[in-house]
């Protein structure tokens, strides 16, 4: 399987690189939680920079006063872009971070100036869908796996990535029991199915009613009528490469992943649909 984009850019394998001072950063990560959702957000804002300034990372390090010029450039840029401030702030953040493990402390730290982010601030409206807004994406849902998806979303109250990181076995169990109420179980171990999941490792345990556990079993018949075996139980790892044009997802079963085109949460869902239903297309000679 190919890595990410970045990787080769800045000559990663896993928590190593070739570049020095990339390898004092993920050193750096790494005695702290070892978090792979922090990993992958660090390197790929600061291969952004690096591919924006047509540098390697060893010379991203080379001069501080023209380092400062560099990453301000870069932060105003992307909020002029209309990025979230929020998020350019968490930018400036990981690449301060990134100097300063390589040498850019007291006196040689970077002096750059944060964007201001009033107390309640949210780039886009918060909205809630209303029970009958939901009613009608579940209508349009065209298969039990992607209206079971909905129910699952909406009754269990789980941020998309730990969704994303639910398996069968987590909730087989009680399934099979018949009961009308499931709980799903939010563990730290779902960051090894997305590292998104279980935001700061908090374990919780929401639950789904009726609705959903009846949606559910619907989409593991469906399932299991395409695949024409049981339901496979412990689900598989989401990841990220280019695609041939024209395909957005695929699957790979030996490796148990979903290979997705894009890190665009817009389009997740239309992307997971292809490669589920690109996944229950018959082979050729069965």
């Amino acid at each position: 399987m190919k890595g990410r984009w970045f990787d080769g850019y800045l000559r990663v394998d896993g928590w190593d690189s070739e570049y020095a001072c990339v390898r004092k950063l993920l050193d750096h990560l790494s005695r702290r939680t070892k978090s792979e959702s922090s990993r992958i957000q660090y390197l790929q804002t600061l291969a952004t920079l690096c591919r924006r300034e047509n540098k390697t990372p060893d010379q991203l390090v080379l001069s501080q006063n023209e380092a400062e010029d560099v990453v301000q450039s870069f932060l105003d840029t992307m909020a002029k872009k209309g990025r979230s401030k929020r998020w350019v702030n968490v930018c400036m953040t990981q690449l301060t971070t990134f100097f300063r493990v390589n040498g850019f402390k007291k006196q040689k730290e970077l002096e750059l100036e944060r964007h201001y982010l009033p107390m309640r601030y949210r780039k886009r409206p918060e909205y809630i869908p209303l029970a009958s807004e939901v009613n009608k994406m579940i209508i349009a849902g065209r298969n039990p796996s992607e209206k079971a998806t909905i129910f699952l979303l909406y009754e269990s109250g789980l941020r998309n990535s730990t969704a994303r990181a639910v398996r069968y076995s987590d909730v087989k169990a009680e399934l099979d029991l018949g009961l009308e109420v499931v709980h799903v179980p939010v563990r730290s171990e779902m960051k090894e199915v997305d590292p998104d999941a279980a935001k700061g490792r908090v374990e919780y345990d929401p639950f789904i009613g009726r609705e959903a556990v009846r949606a559910l079993k619907e989409q593991i018949r469906y399932v299991e009528a395409k695949i024409g075996r049981p339901f496979p139980p412990f689900g598989m790892r989401v990841q990220y490469e280019r695609l041939a044009p024209g395909v957005y997802g695929a699957t790979d079963h030996t490796n148990k992943t979903i290979v997705l085109a894009t890190e665009d949460w817009d389009t997740f869902f239309h992307e997971l649909g292809h490669a589920i239903h690109r996944s229950f297309e018959p082979k050729s000679g069965h």
